[in-house]
């Protein structure tokens, strides 16, 4: 056999004339979106596609959509082969061409794998914004639009997206050029207070549900998320590991983590899921302490309160198990999980406890951890007086091609 090239060697030393790259995020989606980009995008995309009019891509205006479907190597005068890929095609310009696409990512991966067959270099989504986008900041709010969970994240990114962070640092260069420094550093301070609202836009706050076993903690997220994500059993100690769910906790992006129960009669196996447990309950933005209305209340209960690095949310559960809430617990939401009761006000209360205030819309609010890290260091070279090293950190900032 002769000498085999890898893809890498392949990408290095193959004469692309065009590149391709999936702009939708990664998984099963309803449409998912390509882009073709270089001299030879209009020739790469129309020998594969196949448009349902007869027209010529080459011939189609500008920005016209056109429905069609993408037939790798067919022959253009015969008829679409049965059960071909449905696609719609967008042709902004010669040079530039968007793909759409079933969202599946089996159809993704063939549209991608037929356009790297006609001559396209398949390259990520991050390099291409990137490197066709004047201002990092912008490029990086278009990114991570792409993986908003909830309308309510998306519309703070569109605002970053729309230039509202980059125009912020653009002024604090402004004021330092201009020898305004106490105005730069008022600047950098008002945008770093949304640092650790900005950076859940994108990976979800945590709540972490703990308490003692069978105290409800898997019933209790079933109800919440409205499907089955925990096994629930009458034995204790059926959840042995940590299990998370995504969803929406008044429209910002939450993860719940449902945790093994705490008891002191735990087997080794339990034991470890109890550890697993308290590791999780470090790290959560909020800790949700599930109790059983129907035993007393123990120091196993008092030990969760007291072992939250913030207040807890206290929640008395299996209300519907109890005809008197006894008087003896510390304040907190009452709860069934059965029939739902007091799980609107859990939901408002975790809401509150997450996001006690939101940024105006149109403000900077910086969204990844380097920009918090570029922001805080500039704003520490301002105090320190070197405002040229805090000018650069901020350019660094909005250059494409910065770290």
């Amino acid at each position: 056999m002769g000498e085999q090239v890898t893809n890498a060697e392949q990408s290095r030393t193959r004469p692309w004339r065009c590149q391709a790259a999936v702009l939708t995020p990664p998984g099963r989606g309803a449409v998912a979106t390509l882009v073709v980009d270089g001299p030879d995008a209009t020739q790469a995309v129309s020998r594969l596609f196949r448009p349902a009019t007869g027209w010529q891509l080459d011939r189609c205006p500008p920005d016209r959509v056109v429905f069609g479907y993408w037939v790798p190597h067919a022959d253009p005068n015969a008829a679409p082969a049965r059960g071909a890929e449905e696609v719609v095609v967008c042709r902004h310009s010669a040079e530039r061409i968007e793909v759409h696409c079933h969202g599946g990512s089996a159809a993704v991966e063939h549209v991608l794998g037929t356009l790297a067959a006609a001559g396209c270099e398949p390259v990520p989504a991050a390099d291409w914004v990137l490197r066709h986008s004047g201002d990092r900041l912008v490029a990086e709010a278009r990114l991570a639009l792409a993986r908003a969970r909830t309308v309510r994240a998306a519309a703070v990114l569109l605002d970053q997206h729309r230039g509202a962070l980059s125009h912020c640092v653009a002024e604090a260069i402004e004021h330092i050029g201009a020898g305004r420094l106490d105005a730069a550093e008022q600047t950098l301070a008002a945008t770093r207070r949304w640092s650790a609202f900005g950076q859940r836009l994108v990976q979800p706050w945590q709540v972490v549900l703990v308490g003692r076993t069978n105290a409800g903690k898997s019933s209790l997220l079933n109800t919440l998320l409205g499907y089955r994500r925990s096994l629930v059993d009458s034995a204790a100690g059926t959840t042995r590991d940590v299990l998370t769910a995504v969803t929406a906790v008044g429209g910002w992006p939450v993860e719940f983590s449902d945790t093994a129960g705490s008891r002191s009669a735990a087997s080794e196996l339990e034991s470890e899921g109890i550890a697993r447990a308290v590791r999780q309950a470090a790290a959560a933005d909020l800790l949700v302490v599930v109790t059983d209305l129907t035993v007393p209340w123990s120091a196993e209960d008092e030990r969760w309160v007291q072992t939250a690095a913030q207040e807890p949310v206290i929640v008395h559960n299996k209300c519907d198990l109890v005809s008197v809430i006894p008087a003896d617990r510390p304040p907190g939401l009452v709860t069934s999980a059965v029939t739902a009761a007091g799980l609107p006000e859990l939901l408002d209360r975790i809401a509150q406890r997450l996001v006690p205030t939101t940024p105006p819309s149109g403000v900077a609010v910086p969204f990844l951890a380097h920009h918090d890290q570029g922001l805080s260091l500039a704003l520490q070279a301002l105090r320190e007086g070197r405002p040229e090293r805090a000018s650069r950190l901020l350019r660094e900032l909005l250059d494409p091609c910065g770290a």
